[in-house]
């Protein structure tokens, strides 16, 4: 059986890639999933030799049968612990925690500038093209592990759980 290949996604001017296209790549969770857990969305298309999320991940819910194929999900066994999040070297990767409090989503992201935001602060939150979309309030910041990487945690709208990429701190 020849597996079929989904050709390569059409990008933006600035490579950002739509969210209609990870849908066609399965990426974003299945609503049933997003409705009961917490789990990773891997934003990885690139055909690159990088298995970094597969090798950190202790429930083995990331599969790549070889290094340069896109990671697969296994969402039913992701806790959304967020290991790979820090782990990867492309910041291509979040946890979205879909039912939070309220109408809020929790999204966790990887944040490699200085200095990082604290607990309290509200921050814009910018979509895959670096477009300001709304705002969230940080409700965590795990620090650096070995892995180099800290993650901040945003309460955000429902609805913007799947745009948000990035977060900007707003200057004091």
């Amino acid at each position: 059986m020849v597996e079929e290949k989904l050709e390569a996604p059409d990008t933006t001017p600035s490579g950002a890639i739509h969210l209609e296209d990870l849908e066609r790549w399965d990426k974003p969770p299945p609503k049933e999933i997003l409705e009961k857990q917490a789990t990773v969305i891997i934003e990885c298309l690139e055909e690159i030799p990088c298995d970094v999320c597969a090798a950190v991940c202790p429930f083995k819910a990331v599969e790549m049968p070889r290094i340069n194929d896109n990671p697969k999900v296994i969402f039913e066994r992701c806790p959304g612990c967020a290991i790979c999040v820090q782990a990867c070297p492309g910041l291509a990767i979040r946890v979205v925690r879909y039912k939070y409090i309220g109408d809020n989503s929790m999204v966790i992201l990887p944040y490699e500038l200085l200095s990082l935001p604290k607990v309290g602060d509200i921050v814009d939150l910018l979509d895959r093209l670096g477009r300001k979309i709304g705002e969230g309030k940080v409700v965590s910041v795990a620090p650096r592990t070995k892995y180099k990487t800290p993650l901040v945690g945003v309460s955000v709208p429902r609805k913007l759980a799947l745009e948000v990429r990035y977060i900007r701190v707003k200057k004091k």
